[in-house]
C-alpha cells in the first residue's frame, strides 16, 4: 500500500519525502498559503480530500472545486454522504473530466446493511474510481465488540467490512484508499490480508512520536491538538517520526 501523512506545515518540506504520495486537504489549501504553494510545487500523485473529518462536517462542492481548480489534484474526494457526493459528481462531472481529475466516495452506513447498499452503488457508478474506507463506523459486526475500548471496535468493524469486500469480489470494480487508522496496528493486519488495497493516509506516526507512544503500544486514540498543523517538533521527535513511517510502511507492505 501507497502512504501518506499529514505533516505539520513548518516540517512538510523535510518529512514528506518518507511518504509516497500527497494527500491534501481543502480547507488548508484554501486557508494557509505556505501549505498550498508546499503542494503545487510537488509533482507527486495527489489524493485532494474534503476536510470532513478534520472539521467534522461537508464542505461545500464549490469550495472543493475552488481547491481542485488550484491544485489539480489526480483524484478528489467527494463530500460525504451518497446523496451529496452524486450532486457534487453531477455538478461538476464535465469540468473534472477537462481537468483530468478522478472522483473518489466515502464508504458509509449506519448498519451492515446500508454498507453493503452504498457499496453496491458506489462500485457500480461509473464515474467513481476509488472508493475511501473510513477509520471509525457506527455499528459493529460481532455483539462481543461492545465490551472493547471504542478505538478497537473500529479497527476490528473496519477490517470485517474490508474482508467482507475482498470475499464478494467488490475489490476488483475499484480501487480503495484507508482514510486514517483509530490503532496504528491496523495496517499490519490489513497489509497481510489486503494487498489489493491501493493506499492509506495517517498522522499516527508523527502524533505517537509527539506523545512519545510506540506506534505497536497505542491503547487510546491518538488526537492531532488544534495547533497541530502550526507546530515545531524538535530532532528527536523527528527522527523517531521516520522510524515510525519506516514501521507503518513495512506493516502496510505486509510485513
Amino acid at each position: 500500500m501507497q502512504l501518506a501523512i499529514e505533516f505539520p506545515i513548518p516540517h512538510l518540506k523535510d518529512l514528506s519525502k518518507y511518504t509516497d504520495f500527497d494527500f491534501v486537504l481543502t480547507h488548508m489549501v484554501l486557508e494557509n498559503k505556505v501549505y498550498r504553494d508546499f503542494y503545487l510545487d510537488s509533482d507527486r500523485f495527489m489524493i485532494l480530500d474534503n476536510s470532513f473529518f478534520e472539521l467534522g462536517a461537508a464542505l461545500s462542492g464549490d469550495k472543493i472545486m475552488k481547491a481542485v481548480r488550484i491544485m489539480s489534484p489526480q483524484e478528489v474526494v467527494a463530500p460525504d454522504g451518497i446523496e451529496l457526493t452524486e450532486q457534487f459528481i453531477k455538478e461538476n462531472k464535465s469540468e473534472l473530466s477537462e481537468l483530468g481529475v478522478e472522483v473518489a466516495g466515502v464508504l458509509h452506513g449506519k448498519n451492515f446493511e446500508e454498507i453493503v447498499q452504498n457499496l453496491n452503488w458506489l462500485t457500480s457508478h461509473p464515474d467513481i474510481s476509488t472508493i475511501c474506507v473510513p477509520l471509525d463506523t457506527d455499528f459493529n459486526l460481532d455483539p462481543h465488540l461492545k465490551d472493547l475500548p471504542q478505538i478497537y471496535q473500529w479497527m476490528i468493524t473496519r477490517i470485517m467490512v474490508l474482508d467482507y469486500i475482498y470475499k464478494n469480489g467488490y475489490y476488483q470494480k475499484k480501487q480503495y484508499h484507508l482514510l486514517g487508522c483509530s490503532v496504528p496496528v491496523e495496517f499490519k493486519v490489513v497489509g497481510q490480508k489486503h494487498p489489493w488495497i491501493r493506499s492509506y493516509d495517517t498522522s499516527a506516526p508523527v502524533v505517537a512520536a509527539i506523545n512519545k507512544v510506540e506506534l505497536d503500544a497505542v491503547g487510546k486514540k491518538l488526537s492531532r491538538r488544534p495547533d497541530y498543523f502550526d507546530r515545531r517538533l524538535s530532532r528527536g521527535v523527528r527522527a523517531k517520526i521516520v522510524t515510525n513511517i519506516n514501521l507503518i510502511k513495512e506493516w502496510g507492505n505486509g510485513h
